[in-house]
């Protein structure tokens, strides 16, 4: 299932897709659900119900024909793990780290699928970089390794535009990671079911 945040008339929804291009309007099929994925995700079984109200229905309106949103747009903050693969590891003299680089970007410089990266006037070093969304659906801690993959609701790409003279301001990136309309997210998310094997998954 792959599931948009879209604003449409001044309104802003939740939408499933049906195929590429058309969708329906969770709202209007099941009115009772919150009206922001945050929302939803924050209750276990919305997601399946959604999955089945939305069988068989048809389109509501293009994808063309709505303003996309970040796919979360209320997402409170986004925890990002650096240097997460070994190629690139490598090409920064990093090599192999034993622990995950962990920082953080905050939700205002988050932008929608489509919409213009802003370039920042006091650098001309942004640079962009693709990544895997790993979307959180399921409260908990201290989680078992093989229990892991059950706490998350789904998948999306989001680019990690990066001022690279800032981040290297200091050792946690986040200076450079946080300028405004810097991390387009979307356009959907996809659920596991339809994501298929991660570890083949290539951006």
């Amino acid at each position: 299932m792959k599931v948009i945040s879209y604003r449409k008339d001044g309104v802003e929804g939740i939408g499933i897709m049906v195929d590429e291009v058309n969708c329906v309007s969770l709202g209007s099929s099941m009115p009772d659900l919150p009206t922001t994925l945050m929302g939803l995700l924050n209750f276990e079984g919305d997601m399946e119900a959604a999955k089945s109200t939305i069988q068989g229905r048809p389109a509501d309106f293009k994808l063309q024909d709505v303003e996309l949103l970040p796919v979360i747009p209320d997402t409170p903050v986004i925890w990002c793990a650096g240097v997460n693969y070994k190629d690139h590891a490598n090409e920064t003299g990093r090599g192999h780290q034993d622990e995950p680089m962990l920082f953080i970007r905050s939700n205002h410089g988050v932008i929608a699928h489509g919409a213009p990266l802003i370039k920042p006037k006091i650098s001309n070093m942004l640079d962009f970089e693709g990544e895997l969304a790993v979307i959180i659906g399921k409260h908990g801690r201290h989680i078992p390794q093989d229990e892991a993959f059950n706490h998350i609701a789904s998948y999306s790409i989001i680019n990690d535009g990066s001022v690279r003279d800032w981040q290297r301001h200091t050792i946690l990136f986040c200076p450079g990671k946080n300028f405004e309309g810097t991390g387009p997210f979307g356009p959907w998310m996809v659920t596991p079911d339809e994501f298929g094997d991660l570890p083949i998954a290539s951006l």
